[in-house]
């Protein structure tokens, strides 16, 4: 029975070989899309669930909500412990830790990690691998580290009790644990290095404790005693527990991509079951004579799950292997940058994916039982009439209409997410030429590295030594200034840094001098005020010579001050001649600065242009992939369809042109259903993408809005769509009606 229902099932797959190779490449091509963009979703909302204390988790915020951090002294912390009482188990303050560590040969590593206290672990339990939870407390500098720094970085002779400098500092290994799973503590990179250090506790102002609560705390009880006590006039600064649960999520964006992953799933399980039902309908002479010779529904429902199951399963084994073979070596072609950003866990996908085919096997069963009670409904309702009903027909429309309106969607994306991403870099940096966005050339000496540091003047005479190199500037972010009302950001400038931003000089060489914006006039009018044409800055005056349009701070009050000599971590712009080897210059970039930079995560030598803009690049890229594979699928989907329309209306076209059709009437009968199709899915998209787009803009400033946005979508749909089918239609029309009637 079994071996007869399979033979049936290869038979026919076998017999519409590239529709059923298309097919799995269209739903594997989803299932990578979906279950990628799902893992990162799971990463900021789920993997915490794995700890064991994940409910007794608590934080901190204000009264008013659980988004308002407020920033308390050590001593406050102390009172609210007190007003907690005995409830409170354990608790942790910790710090993002980025440290560059250098092995016994030299070798440079970047590590990440946290600088904690030393209840960090009853927090976010692991696995101890080896020494002791006890010895790891915050008097001495101390560090915890995980196999896979072992593994990865450390020197052979590294154990328990060995001392390791991480930026410079000295700090002994006291335990040994196993790496935690990527996405716990909001950490998208699971940390390597744990450490802990006596100034931890008093740097709690800005990030405050996280507390493990004990079992059955009722936390309703504890903030009523913290709203009854003294903390300031507003609710604002009234302290409040939350359970850590409800802070998940803080960012839309996992959400976006869950989203976009499942638009793409969505069209190719459309495409292939819209296919597959198609395809079985039109097989109606061999259901009507499966039903004559004693085939039961059942039996339908299996050779029809059968075909379905058979494509989904080939499809959920393809996306394993190449997730697992492919994957790698893809991700190697993407900057570190973008490789630190998108890090994923492979074992971890390759269970989602797994779990995502497992639901995916539902949809064969329902689908392939609602078509044959259907069809079996219309073979003893209307007997064989050849053509399809009425409700498939708009159901079939439906699907495609969707299809074509996610494709619209993705494109338009792509068309506003370019526009708005020049828009605001013209907005950050209106007084920068276009040549100006891709010959300069940002570059930093690291303050993680004290040995760059110490060679800073080498590297910028090498630098300026360049054939390439037309100038070299420097700059470094100062201290912020309490003007009273408001703040302004300063930034510490050389002479060079004017003339590459196009600051038009208002002092001489050497006299010291402030460049302001025209918001920070406009904002504290200092200058309309004769007895304030300064800006005091650590103790000295500076004047106000002039006006800048350089905004490299998204604070627009921005002063531009002289750069001391003293100061040793600096950013600056590298200028490129016009007409240079670009490609030869930027190697040459890298070379000079990747001495001092770690192996694992070297300075990426780009324009300003793509530094500045890397968030939207990557955006942009993830809506490119996914218009271009909803667009081959849509295509592929529509060339299945059309080719099912002229196989099944072959005879009405014949009898057509035997009374005189022209082939324009042909083009118009097949035609004119994909055009309003295109038409409807187009209007929707109108008002759904402006309100996406309006919605995306707490993510990425979505401020731009043109026509552009909606019309070349469009015009571009049309273009690939009226090829795809153009070329069939253009083929049945030039049938010869006599072959037809041979052939019958």
């Amino acid at each position: 029975m079994i071996k007869h229902y399979l033979t049936i099932i290869f038979r026919t797959l076998m017999q519409q070989k590239m529709r059923s190779v298309l097919s799995v490449l269209c739903i594997t091509a989803g299932l990578i899309c979906f279950s990628l963009c799902s893992y990162y979703y799971y990463v900021f909302t789920n993997a915490d669930k794995t700890l064991s204390t994940y409910d007794r988790l608590v934080v901190i915020r204000s009264q008013s909500s659980i988004r308002h951090y407020i920033g308390l002294p050590h001593e406050e912390f102390k009172k609210i412990e007190e007003i907690a009482g005995d409830a409170i188990e354990a608790k942790n303050a910790e710090f993002s830790f980025k440290g560059i560590y250098v092995t016994s040969s030299n070798d440079r590593y970047s590590v990440t990690g946290s600088i904690t206290t030393s209840d960090y672990f009853k927090l976010y339990p692991t696995r101890l691998v080896e020494g002791r939870w006890e010895d790891f407390n915050e008097e001495f500098n101390q560090a915890v580290v995980t196999t896979e720094f072992m593994k990865r970085f450390a020197d052979k002779d590294v154990k328990i009790g060995s001392t390791i400098k991480l930026s410079d500092i000295d700090y002994q290994i006291v335990a040994i644990v196993e790496p935690y799973e990527v996405g716990v503590n909001l950490n998208l990179v699971p940390g390597q290095v744990f450490l802990t250090a006596p100034c931890v506790r008093e740097r709690v102002e800005k990030h405050g404790f996280s507390y493990l609560m004990k079992p059955g705390v009722d936390l309703k009880v504890i903030n009523e005693r913290l709203k009854a006590g003294k903390w300031g006039d507003s609710p604002d600064l009234t302290p409040c527990f939350y359970w850590k649960s409800e802070d998940q999520l803080t960012n839309a964006m996992p959400l976006y991509l869950a989203v976009l992953g499942l638009l793409i799933l969505l069209i190719a399980l459309i495409n292939y079951f819209s296919f597959s039902v198609g395809a079985f309908v039109n097989r109606m002479n061999t259901i009507r004579l499966r039903q004559s010779l004693g085939g039961k529904a059942f039996h339908l429902w299996g050779w029809l799950c059968g075909e379905q199951c058979v494509i989904i399963l080939a499809s959920l084994l393809i996306t394993l292997l190449a997730t697992e073979s492919i994957f790698p070596m893809v991700m190697s072609y993407f900057s570190l940058f973008a490789q630190g950003e998108l890090y994923v866990d492979l074992g971890t996908l390759l269970r989602m994916q797994l779990q995502i085919g497992g639901y995916l096997f539902l949809l064969p069963i329902v689908i392939s039982a609602v078509t044959v009670h259907r069809v079996m409904k219309y073979l003893h309702g209307s007997g064989l009439s050849g053509r399809q009903s009425r409700g498939s027909l708009v159901l079939r429309n439906v699907l495609q209409t969707f299809q074509l309106f996610i494709t619209l969607g993705f494109i338009s994306g792509i068309i506003a997410i370019s526009a708005a991403m020049d828009h605001s870099f013209e907005e950050k940096f209106p007084s920068l030429t276009e040549e100006d966005q891709e010959n300069l050339i940002p570059f930093s000496i690291s303050a993680r590295s004290e040995e760059m540091q110490q060679h800073r003047a080498e590297i910028i005479r090498a630098l300026k030594q360049g054939a390439w190199c037309e100038s070299v500037s420097e700059y470094a972010y100062g201290h912020i200034i309490d003007m009273k009302p408001g703040e302004a950001t300063t930034l510490l400038v050389d002479e060079t840094f004017l003339d590459q931003v196009h600051v038009e000089r208002k002092h001489h060489q050497g006299e010291i001098f402030a460049y302001v914006t025209k918001e920070f006039d406009e904002s504290f009018r200092i200058r309309r005020d004769s007895a304030f044409q300064k800006v005091w800055y650590e103790g000295v005056d500076y004047p106000i010579v002039g006006q800048h349009q350089h905004y490299v701070s998204y604070n627009k009050q921005l002063v531009l001050l002289p750069l001391p000599l003293s100061i040793k971590h600096t950013n600056g712009y590298i200028k490129l001649k016009d007409g240079c080897n670009r490609a030869e210059a930027l190697k040459e970039i890298d070379a000079i600065l990747n001495k001092y930079y770690p192996v694992n995560e070297p300075y990426v030598v780009e324009s300003l242009f793509e530094k500045e803009m890397t968030g939207y690049i990557l955006m942009k890229n993830l809506f490119i992939v996914c218009a271009v594979l909803a667009i081959l699928i849509t295509l592929l989907g529509l060339y299945q369809s059309i080719s099912l329309d002229t196989e099944r209306r072959q005879k009405e076209v014949t009898i057509r042109k035997i009374n005189g059709a022209k082939k324009m009437v042909i083009y118009r009968l097949f035609g004119r259903r994909y055009i309003v199709l295109l038409s409807i899915a187009f209007v929707l998209s109108l008002p759904v993408s402006g309100f996406i787009l309006v919605l995306s803009k707490y993510s990425y400033e979505f401020n731009v809005m043109t026509v552009s946005i909606f019309t070349l979508p469009l015009l571009i749909t049309i273009l690939v769509v009226g090829l795809t089918i153009g070329w069939k239609i253009w083929k049945i029309a030039q049938i010869n009606p006599a072959e037809v009637i041979k052939s019958e």
